[in-house]
């Protein structure tokens, strides 16, 4: 809650409670869920040593328990920070073993959000081909499953892709669709 709050202080601090009881009881996932959150909140506050450094507890205890939701969760959030950091080949790596899992475990929520982080990816390295190629995937899917967010989302990504492309019509034409949803 203090995370979305912006007071990321007090969210280390209860964050370190909970890991700290968590172990102290052994509950695993929540230990692994516990490093993945600290890891988001090290992350808001550009951290990313110490983002990468939770994350990566978070991936390994996941792995070890067979808790492949929480070891999607960690890789998405790796992705992410490495995405921050421009480190796009880091990024589109744990991106793709996030969309790999996340198509395993049949959430197609996080497999369309996988999708995009790839595709912005391509997007931020100029490569606006690819980049349309994985957004128009989670476009599909995002659809399907009602994730309106993820769509505008998308659709988004998509304008900014062919608007560099200098399609500008195709362009305006995203934004419409997107600025239509934002609407609703």
């Amino acid at each position: 809650m203090h995370h979305y709050l912006c007071q990321y202080l007090k969210a280390i601090k209860y964050l370190k409670e909970d890991l700290k009881i968590a172990q102290q009881i052994g509950d695993k996932q929540e230990v692994a869920r516990a490093f993945g959150n600290l890891g988001n909140v090290y992350w808001s506050l550009s951290d990313y040593s110490k983002a990468v450094e939770n994350q990566e507890q978070a991936l390994i205890i996941s792995q070890q328990l067979g808790y492949r939701s929480g070891e999607c969760a960690a890789l998405g959030n790796l992705g992410n920070i490495y995405n921050k950091q421009q480190n796009y080949p880091k990024a589109i790596e744990y991106s793709e073993l996030q969309l790999e899992i996340s198509r395993e475990i049949r959430d197609r929520l996080v497999e369309g959000i996988a999708l995009g982080n790839i595709g912005t990816c391509y997007e931020a390295q100029g490569n606006y081909i690819q980049a349309i190629q994985f957004q128009e995937r989670r476009l599909i899917i995002t659809r399907s499953i009602g994730d309106i967010d993820g769509e505008g989302k998308a659709l988004g990504n998509l304008g900014v892709c062919y608007n560099c492309l200098g399609e500008y019509y195709r362009a305006i034409e995203l934004y419409q669709q997107r600025l239509e949803l934002a609407k609703k």
